[in-house]
């Protein structure tokens, strides 16, 4: 289809998603700003925070506020202004207005065996009403450089068909609906250079909308993964999940809590006793949370790790908790009291790999 502003490639027509590529939206001299060689030694294996079953690539991850504007201006005029859900999620439904780029920017790099396997894209959860809903992936080496890394796209989590497929060129910008399964084909030579990020969109409030609707047991859920589930007492069921979230249901699957702090997927959870929860998260983290009379309440955060908690169990007297840096660690009530004692309710972990050396040269970066 054509574009006021210039070409756009439907990858998947009359299929109701928005799917389209961008041709060389962004230039040779952009994508050469975009991808310096400080930027190259920076990466870091993604097996530290995800099994390598599921990718084995190189990443970088880095929060730079003005250049994703700068990226945003440029795509803008491609955008959906707004999008209409009906879902059955009350979540989800309705009206969405177009707002900005997330600021998050993920740098991924490909070398020969490197793959990401089939996923959904996670909704980037600013709030209630602000969301991500479509992904943005800019593609910042051409094809003649590696061999396969063909990004796929398919029907289902299970089907075998391929639905569509891309062989980018420098400068091709991706724009995808979140729930669209894809992955990244496995690279056979060479490498292959992508910056991604996620285009956020404010929920429109209508009077329709603002009315209280008949509760649906669990028809809350998650906004995108459900990582981990568990049965606390006889009354309460814990789940958690990619939008950061730990979710407290009642018997009638109402949702009676929404635990908040946790910077990125909530990838597991532990009972210690029958006042206690731990939790554990992609963002290096354990909290501990206290059930009182009015509900859960954050006690202490600690981190023990320099890679994502995958997992908490119960090992006889001490809790063993496993990491993606492959090394458990037992965490014991010694620990447990330190924490409690020493960290406080009020201490909120901040990330450490927002800085990187490659951050001097962004701005630089022109879209003119």
């Amino acid at each position: 289809m054509m574009h006021p502003t210039g070409e756009i490639v439907d990858l998947l027509p009359q299929s109701g998603y928005v799917c389209w590529v961008i041709p060389r939206l962004f230039s040779q001299t952009q994508c050469a700003l975009l991808l310096t060689d400080a930027i190259k030694r920076s990466f870091q294996q993604a097996s530290s925070h995800y099994p390598t079953s599921y990718r084995n690539n190189d990443r970088l991850v880095v929060d730079v506020e003005h250049l994703s504007w700068r990226l945003f201006e440029q795509v803008k005029p491609f955008l959906p202004d707004t999008i209409r859900i009906q879902s059955g999620n009350p979540m989800e439904e309705g009206t969405w207005r177009l707002r900005e780029l997330n600021s998050r920017l993920r740098y991924c790099r490909y070398s020969a065996g490197q793959y990401f396997h089939r996923h959904l894209d996670g909704v980037h959860y600013r709030s209630a009403r602000i969301q991500s809903k479509l992904t943005f992936m800019l593609y910042l080496n051409s094809a003649d450089e590696f061999g396969g890394g063909r990004t796929l796209f398919y029907r289902s989590k299970d089907s075998q068909e391929v639905w569509a497929s891309y062989l980018p060129q420098q400068g091709d910008l991706i724009l995808f609906d979140h729930n669209l399964w894809h992955e990244g084909e496995v690279l056979t030579t060479g490498q292959k250079y992508v910056l991604r990020s996620d285009i956020l969109y404010e929920r429109q409030t209508t009077e329709e909308a603002s009315k209280p609707q008949p509760p649906t047991p669990y028809q809350e859920g998650h906004l995108g993964y459900i990582w981990t589930l568990l049965s606390f007492n006889q009354r309460l069921l814990v789940s958690g999940g990619r939008d950061k979230i730990i979710k407290v249901w009642d018997e009638q699957g109402v949702c009676q809590q929404r635990l908040l702090g946790h910077q990125n997927s909530i990838l597991c959870l532990a009972r210690i006793n029958e006042r206690t929860l731990l939790s554990g998260s992609r963002d290096r983290t354990i909290k501990v949370w206290q059930l009182e009379k009015e509900g859960f309440g954050l006690q202490a955060e600690f981190q023990i790790h320099q890679a994502a908690v995958l997992s908490l169990r119960i090992l006889s007297h001490q809790l063993c908790a496993i990491p993606g840096d492959r090394q458990p660690r037992p965490v014991t009530e010694r620990l447990l009291r330190w924490a409690d004692q020493s960290v406080g309710k009020n201490r909120i972990h901040k990330h450490d790999n927002r800085a990187f050396p490659g951050v001097a040269a962004l701005p630089a970066f022109s879209c003119g």
